[in-house]
């Protein structure tokens, strides 16, 4: 059973068709005589809300600001983002909460649940679910019980995994999405990052730089140790980006996301980025 947001198998093609999105949050306490809904905005930028009693306070979730993993390099004003719309509209001064997340959906917008690959009639996929992990992950459950079981069940044919391998997603979004991961690894090998010392860092800066002839993903933490690990993801070997707000090293093409330190913090990738012998 392999549900793990996103799957860390690729025979069956789903990575194709899918896209990561990091979004984050916040909770502040609701001003007296102020009250919040569960609520989604229909427009741009979207913005979701839900109220929850913790520790004897009434606090407001945000939730939005979302971007493409690896696309944004300066993340943490995506949280101010929030607490000024919070700010605005229900006048939430005290914060007591910041977070983000990622997810995963398929190009069609359907998740992929079932048979991961024609043949492999063993390995149960669900992935895709677009946010809304507490319906799509309990539907998911249900089908992939039916499927173990012998049930027939009349859904698994909309959400059937294996359609990945007959490229049902819209062909303009797929040639869009594809493309775009193409032309990224392809830039990433003729345009070569620029040659520099990781030495020369300062605390809290990081970079990817080109030592010895490897590219090298290079950060000075607040203490003024020096980490250096591969800029090439372990999944499918495109160039990873820094992520200012979490201190993380994300993939652009597939959402893979590393710590500074090289371990695997979100998959697809399953293998941490190898360290760089760089000394400071």
């Amino acid at each position: 059973m392999v549900a793990t947001q996103y799957p860390f198998l690729n025979r069956g093609g789903q990575f194709t068709q899918l896209k990561t999105r990091r979004s984050y949050g916040i909770a502040g306490v609701l001003p007296d005589g102020v009250s919040a809904g569960m609520t989604i905005s229909v427009g741009q930028p979207t913005h979701s809300t839900r109220s929850v009693n913790l520790n004897g306070e009434e606090l407001l979730i945000v939730v939005g600001a979302g971007h493409e993993t690896g696309h944004v390099t300066d993340t943490a004003p995506r949280w101010v983002q929030l607490q000024d719309w919070a700010r605005q509209r229900f006048g939430v001064t005290e914060f007591r909460y910041h977070w983000s997340a990622e997810e995963v959906s398929t190009l069609d917008k359907v998740p992929f649940v079932g048979q991961i690959a024609p043949g492999a009639a063993r390995i149960l996929a669900a992935t895709g679910f677009d946010g809304w992990g507490m319906t799509n992950g309990t539907a998911a459950a249900v089908m992939l019980r039916d499927a173990i079981t012998g049930v027939d069940n009349p859904w698994l044919a909309t959400f059937d995994a294996e359609r990945a391998e007959t490229s049902s997603s819209p062909i303009k979004e797929l040639v869009k999405h594809n493309v775009h991961v193409a032309k990224k690894w392809i830039k990433d090998r003729v345009e070569s990052s620029p040659e520099g010392d990781p030495r020369d860092l300062d605390p809290g800066d990081a970079a990817i730089l080109e030592v010895d002839g490897e590219q090298t993903a290079a950060y000075r933490d607040e203490d003024g140790r020096l980490h250096a690990v591969s800029a090439i993801c372990t999944h499918m070997a495109c160039t990873v980006a820094w992520n200012g707000g979490e201190k993380s090293w994300d993939c652009p093409c597939h959402g893979s996301r590393f710590s500074h330190t090289g371990e695997v913090l979100h998959g697809p990738a399953s293998t941490p980025l190898p360290k760089r012998d760089v000394t400071g």
